[in-house]
C-alpha cells in the first residue's frame, strides 16, 4: 500500500471512532436528557415560570428524587429558587432571601477550618431549601456531608461517609 492510501485509511478509523464516541455519549446521556426534558414540560404547564430565559434546573436526590430550579417567576418577575417532586412544586423561595453560593461557601470556610475540597449545590431536605455542602475533613481524613438552610445558613444536618464505601 503507498502512503497515500495508509494516510487515508488512518483519517477514515480516526473520523469513523470520533462518530463511535459521540454515538456513545449521545446513549449514556439519553435517558438524562429525557427525564430532564420532561420535567421542563411539567414545570412549562405549571405556568409559574419563564424557561425561555435563563434559567437552572438540576435533579437532586436525598430522600427522595427531587429538581430544584432557579427561574424568573411569572409573577413577580424576580429570580426565585423551588423544589418540585416529579409532579407539583414542594418549596419557593426568592433568590434576594437565600444566601448566594458564595456566601455560603465563605460561611463554611469561617465555621469548618479544616474543610477541604468544598463543594456545595442547592438541595431540599426536611420540607425547606438547603444548601449541601461536601468536603473533605483534614483533622479526621473522613468526606462528610453537611446540610444548612439556604433562607439564613443555620446548620441543619451532617453526615460522616465511612470509608469502606467510598471509592
Amino acid at each position: 500500500m503507498t502512503r497515500r492510501k495508509w494516510t487515508v485509511l488512518t483519517l477514515f478509523l480516526i473520523l469513523l471512532i470520533i462518530v463511535g464516541i459521540i454515538f456513545f455519549y449521545r446513549y449514556i446521556h439519553k435517558g438524562i436528557w429525557q427525564e430532564t426534558s420532561e420535567m421542563r414540560e411539567v414545570i412549562e404547564q405549571a405556568s409559574l415560570y419563564n424557561l425561555d430565559e435563563q434559567y437552572v434546573l438540576n435533579k437532586y436526590i436525598w430522600e427522595d428524587r427531587y429538581w430544584i430550579l432557579l427561574a424568573q417567576s411569572n409573577v413577580s418577575e424576580e429570580m426565585i429558587y423551588s423544589a418540585w417532586s416529579t409532579q407539583e412544586q414542594l418549596a419557593v423561595l426568592p433568590y434576594e432571601e437565600a444566601m448566594t453560593k458564595e456566601e455560603m461557601l465563605a460561611h463554611v470556610e469561617a465555621s469548618k477550618p479544616y474543610a477541604q475540597d468544598i463543594k456545595l449545590q442547592p438541595g431540599y431536605m426536611y420540607g425547606q431549601l438547603v444548601w449541601e455542602i461536601k468536603y473533605k475533613d483534614t483533622a479526621t481524613e473522613h468526606l462528610k456531608i453537611a446540610f444548612y438552610r439556604m433562607t439564613d445558613g443555620n446548620f441543619i444536618d451532617e453526615y460522616t461517609i465511612p470509608k469502606e464505601t467510598r471509592p
